[in-house]
């Protein structure tokens, strides 16, 4: 009886620690959020791969300032065992000279493409690491400071998750929401 019940507990502690492990999928999602969240970085050109909690950091950042932010960010996530610096410091990331690398996302000026794609990005990368969220395609556009859902979804529940995430994502001041359920 005594070995058939530490039998099942261990079973159970087996299946708990593979439960609540997390996937290095999450942890790449994770670390890809934080760096397009950031609004000091240029994450465009940084790869975020992860095998058994083991981050890799590949592509190029503009400053040695950059690159050592990118990889605290790496560290402090959690789950990572340990962080593969691979990235290079490449000036043509870099912002012009005496313009502060922050400045593009507080001008003042109405934004372009390429202020707005951080966002967007940032965005894709919270709902496709969000649990309440399913597979289902959404589409993320960003105007400014105002990010665009369109797709379909499955339930209310997930059209309601998927506005919240973009909600809650640093630099979105307004969600427009053009996703629709599915009538299944």
């Amino acid at each position: 009886m005594l070995r058939r019940f530490s039998g099942g507990l261990l079973a159970l502690a087996v299946m708990l620690a593979f439960a609540c492990a997390e996937s290095d999928a999450s942890i790449s999602n994770k670390i890809r959020v934080k760096l397009d969240a950031d609004r000091d970085l240029n994450a465009s050109q940084i790869q975020v791969a992860s095998t058994d909690k083991v981050v890799t950091l590949s592509g190029s950042v503009g400053s040695e300032a950059a690159h050592q932010r990118v990889l605290k960010l790496a560290r402090e996530t959690e789950g990572v065992k340990s962080v593969k610096d691979e990235l290079a410091v490449s000036q043509a990331n870099a912002a012009p000279a005496g313009e502060n690398p922050g400045a593009a996302a507080a001008a003042p000026a109405g934004p372009s493409a390429a202020s707005t794609a951080p966002i967007a990005a940032a965005v894709k990368a919270r709902l496709a690491a969000d649990q309440k969220v399913g597979s289902d395609p959404i589409q993320v556009e960003a105007e400014g400071d105002t990010v665009i859902l369109t797709g379909t979804v499955k339930s209310t529940e997930e059209k309601i998750q998927a506005v919240r995430v973009a909600q809650e994502t640093q630099g979105v001041q307004r969600v427009e929401d053009r996703l629709t359920v599915s009538a299944s």
